[in-house]
């Protein structure tokens, strides 16, 4: 079941959106057999608003993988700031709560920062440098260059 709620007016737009994922074991097939992972229900509210050359997009999503115990709680944000016609900056963080069963909490989280050039009308140079660091882990931290091309 998948359930969508959009609203748009001029430089404000809201969505949420409901999903829930139903997976039935399938005795032939052990990889199918997610056992208590096959009841799933994601909850994802997201606003955007656009101000002067700036669009900001605070977002909250709530997973609950059925059965199992974990929980995640993930808020984020980000901003795309157009510089002119060809030039953006793209920046954005989250931070991802996660509880399982009575473990103390884990926490995820990350952030980026990007540099979009507009080669032509489908074509884009981009540099990016996102962040992320976990609970119980490390950091990472890598420099992404690249072209995109849409078809």
């Amino acid at each position: 079941m998948l359930a969508i709620v959009d609203y748009t007016n001029n430089t404000f737009a809201a969505t949420l959106c409901v999903q829930r994922i139903k997976i039935r074991t399938c005795p032939s097939s052990s990889a199918a057999n997610l056992g208590p992972a096959s009841n799933q229900m994601d909850t994802h509210a997201a606003v955007r608003y656009t101000v002067s050359l700036a669009k900001d997009v605070p977002e909250y999503q709530h997973f609950n993988y059925g059965d199992i115990s974990r929980k995640d709680d993930i808020g984020k944000i980000g901003t795309a700031i157009t510089l002119n016609p060809s030039n953006q900056i793209l920046a954005s963080c989250a931070r991802d709560y996660i509880t399982f069963d009575a473990q103390p909490h884990k926490s995820r989280e990350t952030a980026s920062i990007a540099y979009d050039y507009t080669l032509s009308e489908r074509t884009d140079a981009y540099i990016a440098y996102p962040y992320d660091k976990a609970t119980d882990f490390g950091t990472a931290n890598i420099l992404i260059a690249g072209i995109w091309h849409r078809f």
